[in-house]
């Protein structure tokens, strides 16, 4: 009858601890919680091309599956590029670009037309 060496690790055997140092241990053994990256800001940049991405998409009447399986990515991937939530390796951009069936360069290039960035002086 002994416990599991998990359960074990959470058991407070020593009564002699006060409230404050009990607390302490519980917090120490908690699994860290996940940040969520919706609270981040987001890069604009990074936000015109997720646009410009599901602009290009939508022309192909591609839905994100569709999209994600002819660049070899997931599909929740595509999402969150599409929201600017991920940055992109050069890569994924040329994956992206033969999914969609436009030239290297593409993608980022069209992303910028007519949009004035600041210097990154």
């Amino acid at each position: 009858g002994s416990l599991p060496r998990s359960t074990l690790r959470f058991r407070v055997y020593d009564t002699s601890l006060d409230e404050a140092s009990l607390l302490w241990l519980r917090l120490r053994t908690m699994p860290p919680t996940r940040t969520s990256r919706a609270k981040d800001p987001k890069d604009p940049e990074l936000v015109l091309i997720g646009q410009h991405l599901r602009a290009l998409r939508l022309e192909r009447s591609l839905t994100q599956e569709a999209l994600a399986d002819a660049a070899g990515l997931h599909w929740t991937y595509i999402g969150q590029i599409e929201r600017g939530e991920r940055n992109l390796t050069v890569k994924n951009v040329l994956r992206l670009e033969r999914g969609l069936g436009i030239g290297p360069g593409d993608l980022t290039k069209g992303a910028f037309d007519g949009v004035t960035l600041p210097s990154s002086g």
